[in-house]
């Protein structure tokens, strides 16, 4: 069950005014404090302490996943230098030329135009319905 820190604040402060006893100078009223914020702990706190286990084997797990991946970066990282360095080569060709960049999608509209015409044609075949083939009268 959750409890209120307020409500522990002031059993405690309730506890040492009964202990000092009901006269004197020493005494605390406890009835005169005034509580104005309460923080509540929920009851789920608790259940994290169980999973104290599965965090850490996760932690082992991503661990060793990030030393395999930096040992991995470190020997490919000549290829990856050597595939930077052609595609600077491939890229002058894009700056001497630039119209090389229409031909892309022109191909595409002509590869759209043809399956619109597949597709025009292929309705026009399977609308025709039945074919008779007509015996010859003489």
């Amino acid at each position: 069950s959750a409890f209120t820190v307020a409500e522990k604040v002031f059993d405690d402060i309730l506890d040492n005014a009964n202990e000092a006893g009901s006269g004197g100078s020493n005494s605390t009223n406890a009835t005169s404090i005034i509580v104005t914020q309460t923080t509540v702990i929920p009851d789920f706190i608790g259940e994290s302490a169980d999973q104290t286990d599965s965090y850490t084997y996760a932690a082992y797990a991503a661990t060793a996943a990030t030393i395999v991946l930096i040992i991995v970066i470190c020997v490919i990282g000549p290829s990856i230098r050597k595939a930077i360095t052609i595609f600077n080569e491939a890229s002058h060709a894009l700056r001497h030329n630039p119209s090389l960049l229409f031909l892309p999608p022109i191909f595409l509209a002509i590869s759209a135009l043809n399956v619109l015409f597949f597709l025009t044609g292929a309705s026009y075949i399977l609308t025709t319905g039945e074919i008779e083939i007509a015996k010859n009268v003489s």
